[in-house]
């Protein structure tokens, strides 16, 4: 959420042409009470954009902005507040602002408090208005409940254990180029959890999240099909290939599938496979990897 919300922040600062030197005249309309220069402080706040990072100013302009009435701040402050765990009734503030959001059918908002009820952030833990949270935000298109809830059916340490379910709602994430999903449902595949097990479609699972997003877990287990020849034809080259990029991000598995390939490769074939990735990297320089905390809610 934070990256997604940093990348919110810059997007909007960019699109207003905002640079360094506006940032006395943005303090000055903002004192003003001008809605928009208040949510542009908001941001140079929470981003820490040629000043120093600062929560409690970045809420205090945003809350301003969304008193306004300024639609992109009454649905930015609640995932804001949520965050900003260096501050007094975060939980508290955050589930205020995201039930108005919610009333307004924000479906990123409904996800949020299903997040809130799951985790009992400020409150008791309340699985069942989770799910009805996000279940509402997956009737608005939100493939971060799909996956929230696909990972809840997968693990069913609250519910009942239920992998069809899960498996359903993780394709739904899936369509929606949701990453963990595409990722998560390619495990199902290809260890036939919760649908029929299929080594080719795991396979193509971990090579979209592993080409459009540069999951690192994606990109081992697609080294380790390459390896095993499991779901497509065995490669050396593309097995050492993929499991160095997934290592060079820092994902560092059990097995070392670079140590292993690297006994049962001549010196010619690891200097193809490192000049492979080398090239992958150039390619997808503008893809990154999402945020490396877990895929459950």
């Amino acid at each position: 959420m934070l990256d997604d919300l940093t990348e919110q922040g810059r997007s909007t600062l960019r699109k207003a042409g905002y640079t360094l030197q506006m940032f006395p005249m943005l303090q000055e309309k903002a004192g003003k009470g001008e809605a928009k220069a208040e949510l542009a402080l908001a941001w140079i706040y929470f981003i820490g954009e040629g000043v120093e990072k600062n929560n409690a100013l970045a809420l205090e302009w945003m809350s301003k902005a969304a008193e306004q009435g300024l639609a992109g701040a009454q649905d930015t402050i609640g995932p804001m507040y949520l965050l900003a765990k260096d501050l007094p009734n975060n939980y508290k503030l955050a589930k205020v602002w995201l039930q108005k959001a919610a009333d307004r059918n924000e479906r990123n908002a409904w996800n949020s408090l299903g997040v809130i009820y799951f985790q009992g952030l400020g409150e008791d833990v309340n699985v069942q208005e989770a799910i009805r949270c996000f279940r509402k935000a997956s009737d608005l298109g939100s493939d971060r409940a799909d996956s929230n809830l696909g990972s809840i059916y997968y693990e069913g340490k609250l519910v009942p254990k239920d992998l069809k379910e899960s498996a359903r709602y993780m394709q739904l994430a899936a369509d929606k180029n949701n990453v963990r999903a595409t990722y998560n449902l390619g495990v199902m595949y290809r260890d036939g959890l919760g649908v029929d097990k299929d080594e080719n479609k795991a396979f193509q699972l971990f090579l979209r999240a592993a080409n459009q997003f540069r999951y690192p877990a994606a990109q081992f287990n697609v080294a380790a099909a390459y390896y095993a020849g499991q779901g497509v034809q065995r490669d050396l080259i593309l097995a050492y290939m993929w499991a160095k990029l997934a290592f060079d991000q820092g994902y560092k598995p059990r097995t070392n599938l670079v140590e292993i390939l690297s006994a049962k490769m001549t010196p010619d074939q690891i200097a193809d496979a490192q000049r492979q990735a080398t090239l992958w990297l150039q390619e997808h320089e503008d893809k990154r990897a999402p945020e490396p905390n877990s895929s459950t809610p």
